[in-house]
């Protein structure tokens, strides 16, 4: 039983992510660099410095401090390396919630 609900968790998050990769290109014309307020870039620039490292746990702890702090001002490539790094660490449940909360931002 737990098997498939953890078969069902990790089908909707991949459907999840590959839904947000299509909407990526159209939300990306619309967010400029210039346009996001200098903790977003700095929080960014440090989770995607980890993801390239391999270290999921200092991009998650960047991109959520950056989260609580910013509210509204949250570009959605915030959401999609959150959810990335939440993937890498096989955590099925915490991507769903991050791309549902993307998905209700966007």
């Amino acid at each position: 039983m737990k098997n498939k609900i953890t078969k069902k968790i990790l089908c909707y998050t991949i459907f999840t992510a590959f839904i947000l990769s299509l909407m990526i290109p159209c939300v990306q014309a619309k967010t400029k660099v210039e346009d996001l307020p200098k903790e977003a870039i700095k929080a960014m620039y440090l989770a995607q410095q980890a993801l390239q490292d391999k270290k999921f746990d200092d991009a998650i702890t960047a991109l959520t401090e950056y989260m609580k702090v910013a509210k509204k001002a949250i570009p959605l490539q915030a959401y999609q390396m959150l959810g990335y790094a939440w993937y890498e660490k096989k955590e099925p449940e915490q991507t769903r919630k991050v791309y549902e909360k993307a998905h209700k931002a966007y």
